[in-house]
């Protein structure tokens, strides 16, 4: 009994202190008083311990060696114990994000959007088209959703992959994250956007041309690289009975489909998910920030979706439960984004440290512009540290602190692009990134089988081409 109270007041503390840290973070957004920011770095103190309770274990003690190590890099550069403490909240408007971009699921799944996507691709057979149209479903639907996406996009097409390929689950593992990680390179609800923004300080409209370019690359190579590959040229026909019902039990039979329906249902959810994008640009045209624009942006696309849904009150109730039950779960994201702030600060104030500047660089072409090769160098730093169970989004912290020396010879737009491509090519393959944990969930294999061994010919691929269009392009 007393193990049982413990346990609720404990998560009651956790959600009390999980919610008012976002809360606090959206304030201190549009209102700069040094008590909210004074609340914000004592809640995300708070959270990283409360959170390292419930994480799993590798991500613990990931998060505890970095943390020692940050304590160690504070200690060379002299910085007071209460100050590096207060570097915990250095990334929680990034968590911010993560946290309250999923609440758009919430009238996504109200509105039924999943069974319209799922009769307008019931009539897919060929598995190479197949492959590139789960990548783009999941690109489109990942750009605001985020993970979630891949849940949503998995469920609509393992029906229809089922009738046209032996292993649906490896083919969806093949196609999905890398069609939703190539949207990471240019949306500004993405997290790792959020993060490369903050260490480099420039504007999100100035990436979305070149970024949405090599997104648009990274989409089709996803595709492509499977060319040869069994698995999508080897398709087969199965008999015409083997699915009748969508996972949502609606007939496949085209007789009773409304497919006129279906489109235009699937239409106005596309026309949701851009409006949504083009709020934060026009909000970022007016002179908010990126982060500042999701915020409202976020809040106006619930209301006004589940307004047009008829279905504000269940909005509500969906808002309060996610709230309530969902934000004390996310123990994991809580201790990333506030260890990711920690490390990062402390390897950034160090790399321009004089202790840092009396450690001769190993690079010999460290002092001459070579932007292909740092591109290469800097984006294969980012998922080499992934594959090690590093966060991507920590990798591409410790990684620019290592490099930002080299990084001041080459444009913000470039150096920002080059963190984002190595940190979409560590989602693609690091055992511990959130893309690779639902990926992993949906088709019941581990993270190591449905990242490294899946993924690493396609981000060696990417990693070299992405590379080189990005040495070339005027950025």
């Amino acid at each position: 009994m007393r193990n049982q109270y413990l346990e609720r007041s404990l998560r009651v503390l956790k959600s009390l202190v999980f919610s008012s840290l976002v809360v606090f973070v959206a304030l201190i957004q549009f209102w700069k008083v040094p008590v909210i920011s004074t609340a914000v770095q004592v809640l995300a103190f708070l959270s990283w311990i409360l959170a390292l309770k419930d994480s799993d274990r590798m991500s613990r003690s990931v998060s505890v060696i970095l943390v020692a190590t940050g304590a160690v890099l504070f200690i060379l550069t002299g910085v007071p114990v209460f100050k590096a403490l207060s570097t915990f909240s250095d990334n929680t408007q990034i968590l911010m994000v993560m946290v309250l971009v999923p609440l758009l699921g919430t009238v996504i799944d109200m509105g039924g959007y999943s069974e319209s996507l799922s009769i307008v691709c019931q009539g897919l057979r060929n598995p190479f088209l197949l492959h590139f149209v789960a990548s783009f479903l999941a690109y489109a639907t990942g750009s605001v959703l985020l993970n979630a996406a891949i849940a949503l996009v998995w469920a609509v097409m393992v029906p229809v992959v089922r009738r046209a390929v032996d292993d649906p689950e490896t083919f969806l593992a093949s196609s999905v994250p890398r069609g939703y990680n190539a949207s990471l390179l240019w949306t500004p609800a993405s997290p790792c956007m959020a993060v490369a923004l903050s260490l480099t300080g420039i504007q999100w409209s100035s990436l979305f041309n070149p970024g949405l370019l090599l997104s648009l690359v990274m989409l089709a190579l996803a595709t492509l690289v499977q060319w040869r590959d069994p698995l999508v040229t080897g398709g087969k026909s199965p008999p015409g009975d083997l699915l009748q019902t969508t996972p949502f039990g609606e007939s496949l039979d085209p007789s009773f489909l409304d497919r006129r329906r279906a489109v235009l249902k699937t239409g106005a959810l596309a026309l949701g998910l851009a409006s949504f994008i083009g709020g934060v640009i026009c909000l970022e045209a007016a002179g908010f920030t990126a982060i500042q624009a999701v915020v409202p942006c976020i809040v106006v696309a619930v209301l006004v979706w589940s307004l047009f849904l008829r279905k504000l009150r269940e909005a509500v109730k969906a808002s309060v439960s996610y709230v309530s039950e969902k934000i004390p779960g996310l123990s994991r994201q809580y201790l990333l984004m506030t260890t990711a702030g920690f490390i990062g600060t402390a390897a950034k104030l160090f790399a321009g440290s004089n202790f840092a500047s009396s450690i001769p660089s190993v690079l010999p072409w460290s002092e001459q512009a070579n932007k292909l090769a740092f591109t290469l160098l800097t984006s294969l730093l980012i998922w080499l540290i992934s594959i090690l169970g590093i966060h991507p989004l920590i990798g591409m912290s410790v990684t620019y602190s290592l490099v930002s020396r080299l990084a001041s010879a080459y444009t913000g737009r470039h150096v920002t692009l080059t963190l984002l491509l190595g940190s979409a090519l560590g989602f693609n393959i690091s055992p511990v990134s959130a893309t690779m944990l639902v990926t992993s969930s949906c088709c019941g294999r581990n993270t190591f089988d449905t990242g490294i061994k899946l993924q690493w010919r396609f981000v060696l691929c990417m990693w070299v081409v992405g590379s080189f269009i990005l040495s070339l392009l005027n950025v």
